[in-house]
């Protein structure tokens, strides 16, 4: 006896209830092929979501140590005078340093936390699939092992691109009006001026004394961390023959941002 595979009731010629064995095979192989297509499409589309989500991330946590120049904003590096030891301490004080203004208000010491990851404070040190970050605390480049889950190969995400510029140099010069010449402004060497200039270490405030550099007539420090400085002059005794006092108790004062090369300014005193 042959068995009826058409889905068809004989007795009244409609559709009997529920599918065929024909019918279901077709779907599961449909199901099948839509499934080949669509889940590696999804899978890669959510991929390529935290490749973007982890570059985003990393990208802030590189500007939480650098900061932002042109927002006033000197980061990790400028408040502490280096880059951290560690990722943990964008987010956690790595010593007994509060953050405080120093030589004409310029603020020194931790300022964290500098990164705002929503509930969890931790939640900046893995990548978008959970993997922790590998930082480099001498180069400042973080790194991704990306989709595979291994570092060292073509398929990391590393930022910044190149090492972090730590430091760079500052050069002052020194003016101001001579007494003996009333109008004409004089530049100052080391026989009449003193300059400081002041850095972070470690988020304490510490000085540095210029050196005078004749060659190019100005005063010269470095190298100092990225940031904001301050530059303090004092007037000393002028050589003889004029007056010792000339410029004995003259001062003058400025803040120089600091961002790689030479920085440059020229401070007058009264």
């Amino acid at each position: 006896m042959i068995s009826n595979v058409s889905g068809i009731d004989e007795a009244t010629g409609c559709r009997a209830d529920g599918f065929s064995l024909i019918e279901m095979i077709i779907a599961i192989a449909i199901m099948a092929i839509l499934s080949a297509v669509v889940v590696p499409v999804v899978y890669k589309s959510i991929d390529a979501e935290r490749h973007q989500a982890t570059y985003k991330e990393m990208d802030a946590i590189v500007a939480a140590i650098v900061g932002n120049a042109t927002e006033g904003n000197y980061g990790y590096l400028g408040d502490m005078g280096g880059l951290p030891a560690s990722l943990t301490n964008l987010n956690t004080n790595p010593g007994s340093t509060t953050h405080s203004s120093g030589t004409n208000g310029v603020p020194m010491g931790w300022n964290g936390p500098y990164l705002n990851m929503g509930t969890d404070p931790t939640d900046y040190l893995s990548d978008a699939w959970r993997i922790p970050y590998s930082y480099n605390n001498v180069t400042g480049r973080i790194t991704s092992p990306g989709l595979n889950g291994i570092l060292g190969d073509s398929d990391d995400i590393v930022l910044p691109t190149n090492a972090v510029i730590a430091s760079g140099s500052i050069a002052v010069t020194v003016t101001t009006n001579s007494i003996q010449n009333p109008g004409n402004i004089e530049t100052l060497d080391d026989t009449t001026a003193d300059v400081w200039v002041s850095f972070s270490n470690n988020g304490t405030e510490n000085a540095v004394q210029a050196t005078y550099n004749a060659l190019l007539s100005c005063f010269t420090a470095g190298p100092v961390h990225k940031g904001l400085h301050a530059i303090t002059v004092t007037g000393a005794n002028g050589p003889s023959p004029s007056p010792n006092d000339d410029f004995l108790g003259r001062t003058g004062a400025a803040n120089l941002v600091v961002s790689q090369g030479v920085a440059s300014v020229t401070v007058y005193i009264n």
